[in-house]
């Protein structure tokens, strides 16, 4: 026996070059080890062979040094290495282990059963990913985190100059495609339909206060275009807009209606306009400074609320205005391009039927019957005058100098007493 173990000793030493201050090297062909190896083992034909063992055996190994490797033949197999606290599983390049993680010819799939059920994208994830909430390297643009202390939590990015921007709150059910980028605007097909609030324009900002607004347009130009294509014949086709001041600087605040296909501003309301300066209640009346009109048209104004008619020469008519106003001391019609005239007053407590026009055309003064052309129902007075230079036949005056009553027959005056 022990001439058998002498030459298996022999043998052994043969194959093994041992050098107390480099290393020892294993090989076939006399090789020093490499100097920054305590184990060199090369060869062309054959490999390195560790332990073998069960998951049992491995498991039942008796305090295992950190880095102790073996290869477990059962359940998961593979080589499995101790890391200080527990085994490690050595995985060869992301191999599938059920629906777990797995790696595929530069993809990754995680939640998939096998490595070619990967598909085309670098990262495939069945079953959803979970945001737990923060972020961390918030200097990084295209930062994609779920941050739960806004409002009920939402989701948040980074943009290219790495500025927080908000990418949405609650969930979007839609079929096919709902937003689509053509020529740097997003399109959306088939409706949006928002059923919260909504802010437009380039100043606004996340978190912007849109209590009670349901839409909100915020920039230093707005304007709303109605433009309507209908170019079928016989259909109505005109544009219209809302516009809200002036786009130059010192121009002017207003909001208005305007008819583009004309060029036209049919209504405009300048800012500081006071309230109810034209109001429409639910009978249809119209109040201008009020907003208890009692009739159709029910003008309030605080000195001599009044009516403008005023003719312009674009018909080749000449120009003219009258007034038809009123105030605490008569009822008027003015005659304003004749040095304000006033041809027809009436003073407050005039009483009723003091002028009356019947269907017939006759006129009462005082009665609402009148049996001729003029019927006064009381004294009539005459104020007394000379002699008007042209006289004709019907004219009748009371002369001042004679204190008569006198008629003209057309070619003389007579005396009517």
């Amino acid at each position: 026996m022990k001439q058998i173990l002498l030459l298996f000793a022999t043998l052994l030493l043969l194959g093994i070059q041992s050098y107390a201050q480099t290393g020892v090297a294993i090989n076939t062909t006399g090789d020093n080890p490499d100097t920054s190896a305590m184990l060199d083992v090369s060869s062309t034909t054959k490999g390195l062979l560790i332990p073998r063992m069960t998951q049992a055996q491995r498991t039942a190994i008796a305090s295992p040094a950190t880095g102790l490797l073996v290869f477990q033949t059962d359940g998961s197999a593979g080589f499995y290495y101790y890391y200080g606290t527990q085994w490690n599983y050595l995985q060869n390049f992301w191999q599938s282990s059920g629906n777990d993680i797995s790696y595929s010819a530069g993809k990754v799939g995680i939640g998939v059963d096998t490595p070619e059920d990967v598909g085309t994208a670098p990262l495939n994830v069945q079953g959803g990913i979970l945001y737990k909430g923060g972020q961390s390297g918030a200097d990084t643009p295209g930062l994609l985190y779920y941050d739960p202390n806004s409002g009920n939590g939402v989701f948040k990015y980074r943009n290219n100059t790495t500025a927080e921007q908000i990418l949405g709150t609650g969930s979007i059910n839609y079929t096919g495609t709902l937003w689509s980028n053509i020529s740097d605007d997003y399109v959306a097909n088939p409706d949006v339909i928002c059923k919260s609030h909504l802010a437009v324009g380039a100043d606004v900002t996340p978190g912007e206060n849109l209590d009670f607004i349901s839409i909100l347009l915020k920039a230093n130009n707005l304007r709303i275009k109605f433009d309507d294509t209908s170019d079928s014949p016989g259909f109505p086709a005109n544009d219209w807009q809302l516009t809200a001041n002036d786009i130059s600087s010192g121009g002017a605040n207003y909001f208005a209606i305007e008819d583009l296909t004309s060029s036209k501003v049919p209504f405009k309301v300048m800012a500081g306009a006071p309230t109810s300066s034209i109001f429409v209640n639910n009978s249809g009346m119209i109040g201008f400074g009020t907003s208890l009109p009692v009739l159709p048209l029910h003008l309030n104004y605080r000195d001599t609320p009044g009516i403008r008619l005023e003719q312009n020469n674009t018909s080749g008519w000449l120009p003219y205005v009258w007034e038809v106003a009123g105030n605490e001391t008569n009822f008027f019609i003015r005659d304003v391009t004749k040095g304000y005239t006033m041809p027809f007053r009436i003073r407050p407590g005039a009483p009723t039927n003091s002028i009356y026009v019947s269907e017939t055309g006759n006129i009462g003064i005082g009665t609402s019957a009148p049996a001729r052309k003029l019927h006064v129902s009381d004294a009539m007075r005459l104020q007394p005058t000379t002699e008007p230079a042209d006289a004709m036949a019907g004219d009748l005056y009371f002369d001042s100098s004679l204190n008569k009553l006198r008629c003209h027959d057309g070619t003389e005056w007579h005396d009517l007493w």
